[in-house]
């Protein structure tokens, strides 16, 4: 499997990238957009660097030659994780129960996430949908996901992680809570020179006014390997930089609709923060596997009773703005392979 590969030479290339940019001079480096309309969001540099690149790729360098940035190949294997994020849509009845389901360029897909899909979709069973208090059909897109776990011999085995079922699309832009104004974040400059790279998952509690009342950083998944230190140091950099950001974000509230009157809304924006030609950047199109190493899961205080069971920060694609609580409610397990 693809996924293999990558696991093997992610160290080797990471340290690769770094003995050869100190052999061959400065690169420029630049931040991957993550989007380019304002409902995507994506992280840019907005000054350059002051302090001197040598300095910075010393630490690099050494880290990697004296095995501290990362403990080895078997090491970065046990930290990073093959992953994929398919879409479609589900469609149930009045029951909740799953009438049918398309996945999103499945040509695209390989033929055992299909049929990983395919297999456990029937069984899912849905909260009822009611409009007026009567029981309806419903569609919903989907967000799935996918995680191929190494076993031995080289064998893989295939799973549904978590899973998001949101709106179906139709909704209006009155009736959701939509962005006014994201500048996105600086990256933070130890991170910036250290190469760190990865994706904050940010959830925010968005005030009538439209400002942000409160923000979380959810998880963060790095596309960089190193020890303990080195990679909780890395994930609190870019977390502290995407919240600082998020504090200046303006949102329009939903002005007509069941949400209009609340008192707040919660909504989730994942940032990536990612360096141009390296590594961590060259992230797989629709249908391929990414290797990145994934964070802790924290749930933040007002959302202990609103989420999901299948729900998970790093199920939304790294563009948007995303209600929660949107959607479908999942009440029986996504499939485990």
């Amino acid at each position: 499997m693809q996924a293999a590969a990558v696991h093997g030479h992610l160290l080797q290339r990471l340290c690769a990238e770094a003995f050869a940019e100190r052999a061959g001079g400065s690169r420029e480096r630049r931040t991957s957009p993550a989007a380019r309309t304002a409902d995507m969001l994506s992280t840019t540099l907005a000054r350059r660097m002051a302090m001197k690149r040598g300095a910075w790729l010393a630490m690099v360098l050494w880290a990697c030659a004296a095995g501290a940035f990362a403990a080895g190949k078997d090491e970065a294997r046990k930290q990073a994780e093959s992953s994929m994020l398919v879409t479609g849509t589900v469609d149930i009845d009045a029951e909740g129960r799953v009438e049918r389901h398309a996945l999103d360029k499945p040509e695209a897909l390989p033929p055992a996430v299909v049929e990983l899909v395919d297999r456990h979709a029937p069984g899912w069973r849905f909260e009822p949908v009611a409009v007026d208090g009567k029981p309806v059909k419903a569609r919903a897109k989907m967000s799935l996901r996918l995680v191929a776990t190494k076993l031995a011999d080289d064998a893989f085995q295939l799973r549904i992680r978590s899973g998001v079922f949101g709106g179906d699309g139709t909704v209006a832009r009155e009736q959701q809570v939509t962005s006014a104004q994201m500048r996105p974040p600086e990256y933070p400059p130890a991170a910036y020179w250290a190469g760190v790279q990865g994706t904050v998952y940010l959830v925010l509690r968005i005030g009538r006014d439209g400002k942000v009342e409160d923000s979380f950083a959810e998880q963060v998944n790095l596309t960089v390997v190193g020890t303990d230190k080195q990679m909780r140091s890395g994930r609190e950099a870019l977390a502290g930089a995407a919240m600082k950001a998020a504090r200046r974000w303006r949102f329009v509230p939903p002005r007509v609709g069941s949400e209009a009157d609340a008192e707040f809304w919660s909504v989730r924006v994942p940032v990536e923060f990612t360096l141009a030609d390296s590594v961590g950047s060259r992230r797989g199109k629709y249908g391929q596997w990414d290797t990145y190493v994934p964070g802790p899961r924290q749930t933040a205080p007002w959302l202990l009773e609103e989420l999901n069971a299948s729900d998970s920060p790093d199920s939304y694609a790294a563009n948007g703005v995303h209600p929660v609580g949107e959607g479908l409610r999942l009440l029986t397990p996504l499939g485990d392979g």
